[in-house]
């Protein structure tokens, strides 16, 4: 009767559902008919939101350790269903599902393992605390186990499913001690974009929680796959998923990413990055740009050079001091001055080291008021300065200097 559609739907406006789930948890023949029905409600979209109110999880939970094969089948296809509906995360959890499903993962039966890899993923998504119950029966190991799955789909609900159990930081260990990171790094080389997403999700999500796990990561060569990845893809989102997981990963030493993908690397990470990763990222570009080695290579890519003055505008204080010492050492070099005058790098500074003079009624100053700052932006006019080709355009800038010079501060007297 539940395989026909319009059955299904008379029985439900009959308010037969209640009655069909008790029957659920009676003899071992009602049971058996009774659960291949609640499975046909539980794959109908229709009826699954319904099902869980009818009485209907704990029951199937419990039927999830039938002696019964198919009974156990059915009970599993309608749990993995369910485990679709937000209001019934919570109840299968507190049901004990996850800890029979953790062992019927270890099965040879590959529909057995998609409908628990399916329920996994949904379960930890919504509830990842409940991963101790999975760590109790030694479920992780069976994920771990998925990830060399000849199947690009399970391996993708593997890691996914490992990266939300991340989230609960007691299972970070768990997962540790198991070497997942050396699995989850292999899997950056898969030609499966959707395996390679859910493993960079896994490996953000482990190497967020503790600093162990990020040195974990780093010490598995997942960097450099990682920022090819970040290089190759064309997707402002992918890449903000990239760069998040480097930023967890790398933890402030993005000269590892630099290393591995050079500038462009960090130019990519500066598009797409949190406040906080721009900071980061534009204190080592800094550093680097003080080398005229490393300069040399930036300056093959003049192009480059934009996405490093657009940081002068930036919100963050520190962001804009990195990025006025990077410019400051751009500066530097006679081919990079040109295009930073065409960018009108020289008018922001000479607005900003005005803007630093005025006091404002609150007491505050404008434009580049950190001491170090305007150190870095007289250094960029010291350097158009010494250029004939833009001595003449300077004179605008010659009032803020001279302020500067009645205001003392050593450093910036002397540039």
């Amino acid at each position: 009767m539940a395989n026909q559609p319009s059955l299904r739907q008379s029985l439900h406006e009959l308010g037969g559902l209640p009655g069909l789930a008790a029957l659920l948890e009676l003899d071992v023949e009602t049971s058996y008919h009774a659960v291949q029905a609640i499975a046909q409600f539980a794959a109908d979209e229709r009826f699954r939101q319904v099902l869980p109110e009818a009485g209907a999880i704990g029951p199937l939970a419990g039927l999830l350790s039938s002696p019964q094969p198919h009974v156990q089948h059915c009970a599993l296809s309608a749990v993995a269903n369910l485990s679709f509906v937000p209001s019934a995360v919570g109840p299968l959890c507190q049901s004990g599902a996850l800890t029979v499903v953790g062992q019927m993962l270890f099965s040879h039966d590959a529909a057995v393992q998609t409908m628990c890899l399916t329920t996994l993923c949904n379960l930890l998504g919504g509830h990842a605390a409940s991963a101790d119950a999975l760590l109790q029966v030694g479920g992780h190991v069976a994920l771990l186990t998925q990830l060399s799955s000849p199947s690009p789909d399970a391996q993708s609900q593997a890691a996914m499913s490992i990266g939300h159990m991340c989230r609960h930081r007691p299972a970070v260990q768990a997962l540790l001690q198991a070497e997942t990171v050396p699995l989850l790094s292999h899997l950056l080389h898969s030609p499966h974009p959707a395996v390679q997403l859910q493993t960079v999700y896994a490996l953000g999500a482990l190497a967020a929680e503790e600093e162990a796990a990020a040195s974990a990561v780093q010490l598995s060569g997942a960097v450099a796959p990682l920022t090819t990845l970040l290089l190759s893809s064309g997707a402002v989102e992918v890449k903000q998923h990239i760069a998040l997981t480097l930023a967890h990963t790398v933890r402030g030493s993005w000269r590892l990413v630099f290393n591995a993908g050079g500038f462009q690397a960090l130019l990519d990470v500066l598009a797409v990055g949190s406040e906080a990763v721009q900071q980061d990222v534009s204190l080592t570009l800094a550093a680097l740009l003080e080398d005229v080695h490393q300069r040399g290579a930036l300056l093959a890519d003049l192009n480059s050079i934009s996405a490093i003055v657009g940081l002068l505008n930036s919100p963050n204080e520190g962001t804009q001091q990195n990025a006025a010492k990077a410019v400051a050492a751009l500066a530097e070099e006679e081919a990079a001055r040109e295009t930073l005058y065409r960018l009108g790098t020289l008018s922001h500074v000479t607005r900003s080291l005005a803007a630093a003079n005025t006091v404002r009624p609150d007491g505050t100053r404008g434009g580049a008021a950190n001491p170090d700052a305007r150190v870095s932006m007289v250094r960029v006019v010291a350097s158009f300065a010494a250029d004939a080709r833009y001595c003449n355009m300077l004179r605008i800038a010659i009032q803020p200097l001279v302020a500067m010079l009645s205001a003392g501060g050593a450093e910036a007297t002397v540039h």
